[in-house]
């Protein structure tokens, strides 16, 4: 992994008060889908997971 478990705990602190600041409730399914796409975004700037592909429209029947 790239990212040190210092820099991966300060992330996920960050993300949690963005969404308390956003006004979602602690545990409810919107602040950890919040909190999930934040560690999803930070983990593709690192380089840990692959850049997600485009997809491209089915061709029509």
């Amino acid at each position: 992994m790239n990212l040190s478990k210092e820099e991966r705990d300060a992330i996920l602190s960050e993300l949690k008060t963005e969404a308390r600041k956003l006004g979602l409730e602690d545990d409810s399914d919107k602040f950890w889908t919040h909190v999930w796409k934040g560690v999803e975004a930070a983990c593709i700037e690192s380089g840990d997971l692959p850049r997600p592909r485009k997809r491209r429209a089915k061709a029509p029947a």
